[in-house]
């Protein structure tokens, strides 16, 4: 302990690339912002949101719906690492430096098979891509719940939601997930763990 206070510790660990710390620290996410898991060596993410602070808690109710059909407990149990609620604007650098990563993962784990399985030409082109379970932002809410409309100089205003997590991300055929864009679909065959 210094005459200032207790002595602070890195949050950088000693062996990231120079890239890895180029992405800087997650603002506002806890101090363990820099942990192993099953996205490489060291995937940055935020510490799991125990208590997700939603703007609006109409948002809240529609996740638990749309994901575990109403049960809460599931919801806490398996869906709090899809939630990041930073700036959108952070978010797709971070996903871009995961991307081929998850991609290896997601086809070694599922195969060629989409989890989404919304349009009737799926996998037909078997061309593949990574996608969001939850979109990193989206307008949708603001529209469904709160009615929001586009006005003539202005779109409906978009909120940050989604996570790069592991178990926020899904392997989707390229037709499925142009299907998709921005909406919010439960996927098929949802990736656990």
């Amino acid at each position: 302990m210094s005459a200032i206070g207790p002595k602070r510790t890195s949050l950088v660990a000693p062996h990231m690339s120079a890239f890895e710390r180029t992405l800087g620290p997650l603002r506002g996410m806890g101090e363990d912002r820099h942990r192993r898991n099953d996205m490489g060596p060291w995937f940055i993410m935020p510490t799991p949101l125990l208590n997700l602070q939603f703007e609006h808690p109409e948002d809240r109710r529609f996740f638990i719906d749309l994901l575990t059909g109403g049960d809460e407990q599931k919801f806490e149990a398996e869906f709090l690492n899809c939630f990041d609620f930073r700036e959108p604007a952070i978010k797709p650098k971070e996903f871009n430096a995961l991307r081929k990563k998850a991609f290896r993962d997601l086809l070694q784990k599922h195969g060629e098979t989409c989890q989404l399985r919304i349009h009737a030409d799926c996998s037909k082109d078997k061309k593949w891509e990574v996608d969001h379970i939850i979109p990193l932002a989206t307008n949708e809410l603001n529209k469904k719940l709160r009615n929001i409309t586009r006005s003539l100089a202005a779109k409906v205003p978009s909120q940050s939601f989604g996570s790069n997590h592991p178990t926020n991300l899904i392997l989707v055929c390229r037709r499925c997930n142009a299907f998709k864009k921005h909406r919010m679909i439960k996927p098929q065959a949802r990736r656990t763990g």
